[in-house]
């Protein structure tokens, strides 16, 4: 999940992709005996969506 995450933010700046790609990199990781391979992750990953939530206050 971190590396996804950290690879990238470096490759682009964009914290929410990075996010997303960190949520399916770890949620592909889950679901595999090691670590994910690319094809899942490919697969997850349109499947991982942000929403943001309202304030509060």
């Amino acid at each position: 999940m971190i590396a996804g995450f950290v690879g990238k933010f470096h490759q682009t700046g964009d914290a929410l992709e990075a996010f997303k790609l960190g949520v399916a990199t770890g949620t592909a990781t889950a679901f595999s005996t090691d670590l994910a391979e690319a094809q899942l992750i490919e697969e997850i990953l349109p499947q991982v969506e942000i929403v943001k939530l309202e304030d509060s206050k």
